[in-house]
């Protein structure tokens, strides 16, 4: 288990001491490696002060990327490839990293957050849920507004809230006109 996993598992288990709810939502990026924009990942890497050799090779490939595979004496076409990391390239995980990390700028305490490669998530402890509720829509709202000028799609089918808490007894999931997104829920 990773760090962030056993950060996660001890809130689950100290809500539950304090009695409080831990109000999470998980995001499912919708094709997360083909929405990378190559030239948002080179900018960044020159902002790092990354010169020389290795962006030219990196920009190279990203931006013109060519390849085939030979099986005996046949090769296969060349495919086209106009944006995006290509899958099993050795640094698409960072890569796809470099350009994604900044959207975790938009989440602010008292909201913890995990992003694992494509995996982005966000957790809050509170003890009034009407509360915690407004929270995590205007923090999703803004992930949102940040996500979709930079090329990335949250996948709202796959994304859910869960709440996790140790009481039986269930509060309502307030709907909100001034929430551009719902997620399904659950207990």
């Amino acid at each position: 288990m990773t760090a962030a996993g056993v950060d996660f598992d001890f809130s689950i288990y100290d809500t539950e001491e304090c009695h409080a709810s831990l109000h999470s939502i998980f995001f499912d990026m919708e094709n997360a490696f083909p929405r990378v924009w190559s030239y948002r990942i080179l900018t960044i890497l020159h902002q790092l002060g990354l010169r020389d050799a290795f962006p030219i090779l990196l920009k190279n490939y990203l931006l013109d990327p060519t390849f085939r595979v030979r099986a005996s004496n046949h090769y296969s076409s060349i495919p086209s490839h106009e944006n995006g990391i290509p899958q099993g390239f050795p640094l698409c995980g960072t890569l796809f990293l470099i350009a994604i990390n900044d959207v975790t700028k938009v989440i602010h305490h008292p909201i913890h957050r995990i992003l694992f490669f494509e995996d982005l998530s966000m957790h809050l402890r509170f003890s009034k849920p009407q509360r915690a509720f407004r929270i995590l829509r205007s923090t999703t709202n803004q992930i949102h507004e940040w996500l979709t000028p930079h090329g990335f799609r949250i996948a709202t089918s796959k994304t859910k809230l869960i709440i996790f808490q140790k009481t039986r007894t269930s509060h309502p999931i307030p709907e909100s006109s001034s929430s551009k997104y719902y997620y399904p829920s659950r207990r």
